[in-house]
């Protein structure tokens, strides 16, 4: 919607044939060179990512050696993309939602990049995500929250213009005036109009609050993230109910992290501890909603289906079916696995459908471990009962055998990790990843003896 207007207002994107096709679940285009595209992607999978499984991505990753070659071709790429932007003196750019989390390569590359953050509501943009691939809504949370917490970590270093995507749909004029204002695009008396036509428009009382909603999100990280980009989002967004209704944003900011340590250190007493405070008021409501909500629907499709007597395994590798079965506590799913985000994990495992007289549950686990943190400990908990607990300092395989009438019934039964010893990168001084990590777990794997 954003680009194309832009498009239509005068932004080069670059030879029309290369720009990704239509397809049936966006017929009217994504506007992405084809080009950025593929290097994007490959620039993540030089990380082990991709696009659904944002890589972590260490201090300085841009300048690294086994780039060089990326890098010049990406060289190459500014260099031909544009062919008659200079010449005819025009503004030209590209759209690639991967830019998010790589434009520190970009930034190295082009000093005069100008950034449009295009922002929409995380559970929005959750359905969207879900309705064209058929992913879960949690995944689609997660998802949005790495892209933004990626950009916010840059997005101060180079000059930036926050568009929301409700605010365009209600005064997209006003909208377009501003973005090609900040691009330096000049537009003729009643050319904004005609270039913001095929633009669905929305009275501003038939939107959605995403604000009063993500309340019942147990992540006050995710909705400070939200709040910290809408209140740069100008003055149509000012305007609109969900702002109107909200005035005031999370204590929290995304200013990017100063390395000086003793920056890190008001850093990490002005964010973390008042993430903390917050959360312990908070997040214990929170989570009883949010937890009820996800367990009610979860409990119902896993109703329709029991667990096998040969054995049950839940994959929590990116190719896998840990969506079925995660309740709170869990981040994105990566290729080697998904890690837990708090202090406690939960997943939601089928009825047993049978009785079997012995039950062995093996996790494969990988802890977080950096600066004082040379262990994470872990327990299982089981409808109220520890069933087992670690020390875990390397990759392990957390074996514990349970007793068969905790998991009897035709309810669901609900596994719950507890991790007392998680913390988040950014209380090391390690980033401003605020994920409180305690284990990278790979799979849950139930096995039984008749």
């Amino acid at each position: 919607m954003v680009t194309r207007a832009l498009q239509r207002a005068g932004l080069d994107l670059g030879d029309p044939s290369r720009l990704m096709a239509p397809k049936p679940d966006n017929p009217d285009g994504f506007f992405e060179h084809l080009d950025f595209v593929a290097l994007n992607t490959r620039v993540l999978e030089s990380f082990l990512g991709d696009w659904d499984s944002p890589p972590a991505l260490p201090a300085g990753w841009e300048q690294a050696g086994e780039l060089t070659g990326l890098r010049n071709e990406a060289t190459q790429l500014l260099a031909k993309a544009f062919p008659e932007a200079a010449s005819a003196g025009r503004v030209a750019g590209w759209k690639d939602p991967r830019n998010s989390l790589t434009l520190p390569f970009w930034r190295a590359l082009a000093p005069d990049l100008r950034v449009i953050v295009c922002l929409r509501g995380p559970l929005a943009t959750a359905r969207s995500v879900a309705a064209r691939g058929g992913h879960s809504l949690q995944f689609g949370l997660r998802l949005w929250e790495a892209y933004y917490r990626s950009l916010a970590e840059v997005v101060d270093e180079v000059p930036h213009i926050v568009t929301h995507y409700d605010a365009f749909r209600v005064a997209p004029e006003r909208e377009l005036e501003r973005l090609a204002d900040f691009l330096g695009i000049a537009l003729a008396p009643g050319a904004a109009t005609q270039c913001v036509a095929p633009v669905r428009r929305a009275g501003a009382y038939e939107l959605a609050d995403e604000v009063s909603m993500l309340k019942a999100v147990p992540s006050l990280s995710l909705r400070a993230l939200y709040d910290g980009f809408r209140r740069r989002a100008g003055p149509v967004y000012a305007n609109l109910p969900e702002h109107l209704a909200n005035p005031e944003p999370a204590a929290l900011d995304f200013q990017h992290t100063d390395p000086d340590e003793e920056a890190l250190a008001a850093r990490r007493e002005s964010v973390s501890l008042r993430m903390e405070l917050a959360r312990q008021a908070s997040h214990a409501e929170e989570m009883e909603r949010w937890t009820a909500a996800q367990f009610h629907a979860k409990q119902e499709a896993l109703k329709r289906s029991a667990m096998p007597a040969e054995g049950f395994t839940i994959d929590f590798t990116l190719a896998g079916n840990s969506a079925r079965h995660t309740l709170h506590g869990w981040s994105v799913a990566e290729a080697n696995g998904t890690w837990t985000d708090g202090h406690g994990a939960a997943v939601l495992l089928p009825p047993l459908g049978f009785v079997p007289s012995q039950v062995e549950l093996t996790i494969h686990a990988t802890p977080f471990l950096a600066g004082k943190i040379a262990a994470q400990k872990a327990s299982l908990r089981v409808r109220g009962q520890i069933v087992g607990t670690w020390t875990v300092e390397a990759f392990e395989k957390l074996r514990v055998r349970i007793e068969p009438s905790l998991l009897e019934g035709l309810d669901n039964t609900v596994l719950e990790l507890l991790l007392p010893h998680a913390t988040t990168p950014l209380e090391l001084g390690l980033s401003v990843d605020r994920r409180r990590l305690g284990l990278l777990v790979s799979s849950i794997s139930l096995s039984f003896r008749a």
